[in-house]
Formats: structure tokens, sequence, C-alpha cells
């Protein structure tokens, strides 16, 4: 389990990608992880994946 400080420092990068139509966070964050399993990459890389595929579905949404 994570505090609460901890997700909010994970989550700011996003939190400011999401003010602009710029996709470079989400692209870069997926590039650590494209091309490795799942289960290899740790729960940090994992949840800033997620935060970041979370990032492009809203993005998709709002077009």
């Amino acid at each position: 389990n994570w505090a609460e400080d901890d997700l909010l420092i994970l989550a700011r990068p996003f939190a400011v990608a999401m003010r602009s139509p710029d996709t470079a966070t989400v692209e870069s964050q997926l590039s650590h992880v494209s091309c490795q399993n799942w289960a290899n990459v740790s729960e940090i890389e994992q949840a800033r994946a997620s935060l970041a595929i979370a990032r492009y579905a809203l993005a998709q949404v709002q077009k």
C-alpha cells in the first residue's frame, strides 16, 4: 500500500498533462513498459503505465 503523498507525487505529471492536448507524457511512460512482461515491471512502473493509459483513454473520449 502506498501513502497518499506517494500517490500525489506519482500522479502530478499526469494532472499537469491533462491540462494540455500533448500526449508526450503518455508516450514517454508507455515506452518504458511496452515491451516487457507486466509481471516483471515494478509496481511503480505499473502504476505509471496505468495512469498514462487512463489519461490517453480520457483524451480519446473528449475528442
